[in-house]
Formats: C-alpha cells, sequence, structure tokens
C-alpha cells in the first residue's frame, strides 16, 4: 500500500508541475517495492522507471530519461509474460517521444511503429491514441498533412470514446498545429481555446503553458504582437516555475520572434542567448536549430553580417540534419537576406528560391509569402521593377487574406517606397 501511495503521489505532482518532488516520490516507491516482499514483480518496477524517465524528459534531461526507460525496457524484459503488455507499449512510446524531443525523428518513428504493432486493433483505446499522438506529431514534422491530420483526428475520436479530457485537449492542440502550419490561423484559435479551456478545467499546468505558447505564436504570426508577448511572459513564468526545459525554450524563442519582428533586436540576443544554452543542455537539436537560426535574424538586424553568416549557417546544418523542414525554409530564406546585405545577388536568389520550394512542398502560404516577398526585394535591387511590383502587390495582398497585418505592412510600405520612387525618377 505505501508503495501504491508514493507511485500516487509521484503521478500527482509530475501533473502539476512539481518535477522535484514527483523523482523523490517515484524513487521512494521503487526503493520500497525492491525492498519488499509485494510481489509486485518487474512489471511494477518498470512502470515506476518509465514514470522516472517521463518526469527527467518533462525536465529535458533527455540522455537521463533515456537511461531510465531502457532499464524500464531491460527490468520488464525479466517478465516472460510481458511480450505485448500495456507497460512494453508505454515504454516504446515514451522512448520514441524522447527521440522526438531530440529531433531524431528517424528513431522516433521506429519506437512508435513497434508500439502501434502491438497496440492496434486492440480495445486499449488509451495507448492506441497515445501512439497515434505521437505518429502524429512526427508527421507534422515532415510536413504531410494528410497523415498527420489523420493521426490527430483518430486519436480524438478514440478519447473522446474513452473521456480521456487530457487526450482530447492534447488532441485539439495536434489539430491546432497542422491549421497552424497551413496557415489557417481562425481554425488554430479555435481549436487552441478549446484545448485551453479543457486544461484549465483539469488543471493541466503543463498543458496551459504549452497552450499559451501556441497561441502567442499564432498571435505572432497575425502581427499582434503585445498579444503575443503577453501569452509567451505568461507561458514562460509557469514554466520557470515548474522548471520544463522544453517549455522554457519554446516561451524563450516566441519572445525573441516577436521582438525581432519588433526591431527589438536586443532583447531577442539575450532570450534566444539563454534559450540556446538550455537547448544544448537538454540536447534538443530542435530548440537548438530555431535558437540559432533567429540569432541569425537578429544578429542582421543589427548589422552584424558575420555573425548573421555563422548562425544561419549553423541553424541550417542542424535544421536539415533532423529533417525538420519549417526551420530550414527560414534559415535558407536568412542566408539570402544577408548575401543580399552582401550585394551576392544570385547567391541572395539561390537561397530565396530554395526557401520557396520548401514552403511550397510544406504548402505553408504564409512562410511562402514571407520568401516571396523577399525574392521580390531582390528584384527590385536587380532593376525589374515591373516583376518586383506584380511580387510586392501579391504578397501584400497575401497577407492581407491570411491576416496577417504586420507582414501586410511591411509589404505595403515597400511597394509604395517602390512606387514612390519610379514616379520620382
Amino acid at each position: 500500500q505505501r508503495i501504491q501511495v508514493h507511485s500516487g503521489l509521484g503521478e500527482v505532482q509530475s501533473f502539476i508541475g512539481d518535477y522535484e518532488g514527483a523523482l523523490n516520490s517515484y524513487l521512494v516507491a521503487l526503493e520500497l517495492l525492491r525492498t519488499s516482499l509485494s510481489g509486485l514483480g518487474f512489471y511494477a518496477s518498470a512502470a515506476i522507471m518509465r514514470r522516472i524517465g517521463r518526469v527527467h524528459e518533462r525536465r529535458g534531461e533527455y540522455l537521463e530519461s533515456i537511461r531510465w526507460l531502457e532499464n524500464a525496457l531491460r527490468e520488464i524484459d525479466r517478465d516472460p509474460q510481458s511480450g505485448k503488455s500495456v507497460e512494453r507499449v508505454r515504454i516504446f512510446n515514451d522512448i520514441g517521444w524522447v527521440h522526438y524531443r531530440r529531433g531524431q525523428f528517424e528513431e522516433a518513428y521506429q519506437w512508435r511503429m513497434r508500439s502501434l504493432q502491438i497496440v492496434e486493433g486492440t480495445d486499449n483505446y488509451n495507448e492506441m491514441a497515445s501512439v497515434y499522438n505521437g505518429l502524429c506529431a512526427l508527421f507534422i514534422q515532415k510536413g504531410d498533412w494528410a497523415r498527420s491530420t489523420a493521426y490527430a483526428e483518430k486519436g480524438l475520436r478514440l478519447r473522446e470514446t474513452i473521456g480521456d479530457l487530457r487526450g482530447v485537449s492534447q488532441s485539439y492542440t495536434n489539430l491546432a498545429v497542422i491549421a497552424w502550419e497551413q496557415s489557417d490561423w481562425n481554425k488554430t484559435l479555435e481549436h487552441l481555446n478549446r484545448s485551453r479551456e479543457i486544461k484549465e478545467k483539469i488543471g493541466d499546468i503543463e498543458g496551459i503553458a504549452l497552450v499559451n505558447n501556441n497561441l502567442g505564436e499564432a498571435y505572432r504570426d497575425k502581427g499582434a504582437y503585445d498579444r503575443a508577448i503577453n501569452l509567451g511572459e505568461k507561458s514562460l513564468a509557469i514554466a520557470e516555475r515548474i522548471k520544463n526545459g522544453n517549455l522554457i525554450c519554446l516561451a524563450l524563442n516566441n519572445l525573441a520572434h516577436a521582438n525581432i519582428l519588433q526591431d527589438k533586436f536586443s532583447d531577442a540576443i539575450v532570450q534566444l542567448e539563454r534559450s540556446k544554452s538550455v537547448a544544448i543542455e537538454m540536447g534538443s537539436k530542435e530548440h537548438l536549430a530555431e535558437a540559432t537560426g533567429l540569432l541569425a535574424e537578429a544578429n542582421l538586424g543589427r548589422m552584424e553580417i558575420s555573425a548573421a553568416d555563422q548562425f544561419a549557417h549553423e541553424a541550417l546544418a542542424i535544421a536539415t540534419e533532423i529533417g525538420k523542414r519549417l526551420l530550414e525554409g527560414r534559415s535558407l530564406r536568412t542566408l539570402g537576406k544577408i548575401c543580399q546585405r552582401q550585394n551576392q545577388m544570385d547567391r541572395a536568389f539561390e537561397y530565396c528560391k530554395k526557401s520557396a520550394a520548401v514552403f511550397s512542398d510544406l504548402k505553408n502560404i504564409f512562410e511562402l509569402t514571407k520568401t516571396q516577398f523577399q525574392l521580390a526585394l531582390l528584384q527590385r535591387e536587380r532593376g525589374q521593377i515591373t516583376e518586383a511590383r506584380a511580387m510586392l502587390e501579391a504578397a501584400s495582398a497575401a497577407f492581407a487574406r491570411l491576416g496577417a497585418e504586420g507582414e501586410r505592412q511591411r509589404a505595403r510600405a515597400e511597394l509604395d517606397r517602390m512606387i514612390t520612387s519610379v514616379t520620382r525618377s
């Protein structure tokens, strides 16, 4: 009974973000289990080890998380009856999640599929939905909207069937991310607000911070920078209180991105250097790639061209390595801007065309339009005024349709500047 009390307490502490308390409770439960004659055996100890691994993942301690999860797998392998057990599925799934967090998407996919082979077709809807959630996240990274949406909707249906409110909120968050990646911000906000309502109802502190960050990203892209920063600061406050490294990086990167768009480059650099440090400590290549790419933009804004170029190439290398195509496309566009500043126009066009191809493949209209806007500026530099004007008009109209007011204003200002210049000449 004492084992169950401490293990249950650990679950509650982990849920509310008291990770240190959760670790202590789980370790006490594990020690009691090892020294007792309860007969609970390898299965129970593997379950506690897995939960310890999950807490380390939430703290961003990925290598320690993997160590505990591998220990859990070895422990359950000692149980001859555990071949297709629920706990084995959970261990596989959690190992896959840590690989996903580290940007090791192929490894994450292999572990998810091992889980799916055991659980699909059974009546274990909870674990099946969890596997679908992980596969949804992986296909989002690949820009495969059909499969990511299919897995998100399958997971949502299963979670609604079993009344898993936390899982339902996660499914709505997945659907929101898919909508955001495709520049459908109205649907993004609809899904995120539904997710936040549920998370507030059940007291999911970590989930509330994540949704606040996602809402901040949506408002940032819409040009509502004050609102984006307010939400980012709320997310960061929770992340720091519960010591969640993943959420700290997300919030810092989002805040820095909003500051860059408002020309607050020094503030952004401070936030990004901290984010980069946390990402390196965690071993998160995805967060490292994003922070490094944004450092390139911030240094470019301060006309620190050499530093910007170095950061942009680093970000591109990491994004390409982990297959994060959104960040790859952004890094290519940044390199195009840098080459333009260096008057290397052919290279600038080459980078921007590669960026446009990435976003076209991803069907990300917002990012594609931002790259087309940059191509229009390059055409203007080359004296191709007719083509540049047509592209700027198209970009301004596209931003208006998307509701991206900040970007629309930038495109309109450049268009007006060009028209004025042509008229005077």
